[in-house]
């Protein structure tokens, strides 16, 4: 599992199971999982606009603007 942290506090895990999650730490809950490859997910980043960038092993990249989740 990869993480990565946003400016709004918020964490993203990446995973095998082919998604990636956001989680609150105040809580410790999930937020949100990011369902949008077919294979694992192995990158994550996290850019100052609080847009998560991930990237998978089936080779496309997906950018999800946390305000829209």
């Amino acid at each position: 599992t990869n993480r990565g942290t946003g400016s709004d506090g918020f964490l993203v895990s990446t995973s095998r199971d082919n998604t990636a999650k956001v989680w609150m730490p105040a809580n410790g809950q999930v937020s949100h999982t990011l369902a949008n490859h077919t294979d694992w997910v192995n990158a994550a980043v996290v850019l100052p606009n609080s847009t998560i960038v991930t990237g998978s092993k089936d080779g496309k990249w997906h950018a999800t603007a946390i305000k829209s989740i």
